[in-house]
């Protein structure tokens, strides 16, 4: 084996070598760092991508929902407003037929009570 001032070469082919080993090992690394780096950046932007997506479809039902309770809303007040006019129609019917049926219930000609009218002369009599 050669030596150099005493000292084998072989074991520094050996540290050189490990070395080199190092160094490729430290790239491969870097590398798989790098590639789950990228995997990492795809996955949150497919996430983001669905996370958008579900904002966009909530959104647009809360748009629908919206629109839904506006349509109730305007259909409670026609009801109510129906409502209050049939009652208010509803008085004025009872009121004319309660008028209705006092006046035919009253007798076409009136009749004069009869009690005889009673008038005592004081005068007339002696006590």
């Amino acid at each position: 084996m050669p030596t150099i001032n005493g000292k084998l070469i072989t074991q520094g082919q050996n540290h050189l070598e490990t070395l080199d080993t190092l160094k490729h090992q430290t790239t491969n690394i870097m590398q798989n760092f790098q590639d789950l780096e990228t995997q990492i950046i795809s996955l949150s932007q497919q996430q983001e991508q669905k996370y958008a997506q579900e904002i966009n479809t909530i959104k647009s039902r809360l748009t629908q929902l919206d629109k839904r309770c506006i349509l109730l809303e305007e259909s409670i007040a026609r009801q109510l407003i129906q409502f209050i006019v049939i009652n208010i129609f509803s008085i004025f019917g009872l009121i004319f037929l309660w008028y209705w049926f006092e006046v035919s219930n009253k007798p076409t000609h009136q009749t004069k009570s009869v009690i005889p009218d009673i008038t005592i002369n004081l005068k007339s009599r002696v006590f």
